[in-house]
């Protein structure tokens, strides 16, 4: 069996890096996953928040992280618990296997395809000749 979960989503503040007292590294970021949808004409919008831990060799680059910065990860779902005035309370975070930045400034306006001719943004079909072999 296996415990895998992937998010994607935007900082919601600058990661916080510490360094244990036995050497290792661990980066802790607070990640808002937001879905939009439409009941009726009225736009609904939530935001679900995950904690998300980056250990020892991506700990450094998730610290270089920002604010607003979009990512993927990809880890391990862990479950646990902290007692605050006396209550037990429990928690849920990802310990990250695979972080990325999303880096969304390659997309422009000019990258953006033109619309076919016939009203349709897909793209023509290419049918093989009927002489050439099909490409599979």
């Amino acid at each position: 069996m296996k415990n895998l979960v992937q998010i994607e989503g935007n900082l919601g503040q600058d990661p916080v890096h510490t360094q244990l007292s036995s050497g290792k590294h661990v980066t802790r970021l607070s990640i808002a996953v937001n879905k939009t949808w439409t009941k009726g004409k009225e736009k609904k919008k939530t935001t679900d928040w995950f904690r998300v831990e980056c250990w020892d060799k991506l700990a450094l680059p998730a610290s270089r992280l920002k604010k607003a910065d979009a990512v993927f990860v990809q880890g391990e779902l862990r479950t646990s618990e902290y007692v605050k005035d006396g209550v037990t309370i429990p928690a849920v975070s990802i310990v990250a296997g695979h972080l990325r930045k999303i880096d969304f400034s390659i997309f422009s306006k000019a990258d953006t395809p033109e619309p076919a001719a016939n009203g349709s943004d897909a793209a023509p079909e290419q049918q093989p000749a009927a002489d050439e072999p099909v490409p599979y």
